[in-house]
């Protein structure tokens, strides 16, 4: 069996979460709850969901991971990307973006 991890973002800030057993959301990969495909998952993405439902995550999905002798790892770039919580761009990139906001926000062009 593979082991998922039930993952979405919590709508109050959008940070990725984690499943970490009913009503728990984690925001560090290796508080995560692992759990064996099949029935289980199912199981668990049904309950996961009434989150969505309650308005305290959205987007919620499972992705495969590995137990190893440090704690779970993944190999999707997606979700090394979400778990270290790095930009998916350079810093000079989204510190010119933030830059752009900020004159829009003062009023500038």
């Amino acid at each position: 069996m593979t082991l998922h991890v039930v993952t979405a973002n919590r709508l109050l800030d959008g940070l990725v979460v984690y499943w970490a057993g009913i009503g728990c959301w984690a925001e560090d990969l290796q508080a995560a709850e692992p759990i064996d495909d099949g029935d289980e998952l199912i199981r668990t993405l049904s309950i996961a969901e009434r989150d969505v439902s309650a308005q305290v995550v959205v987007g919620v999905y499972d992705f495969p991971v590995a137990a190893e002798a440090d704690g779970l790892s993944t190999r999707s770039m997606r979700e090394l990307i979400r778990a270290r919580r790095g930009p998916s761009v350079l810093p000079s990139v989204a510190d010119a973006y933030r830059g752009s906001v900020g004159q829009l926000a003062a009023g500038g062009a």
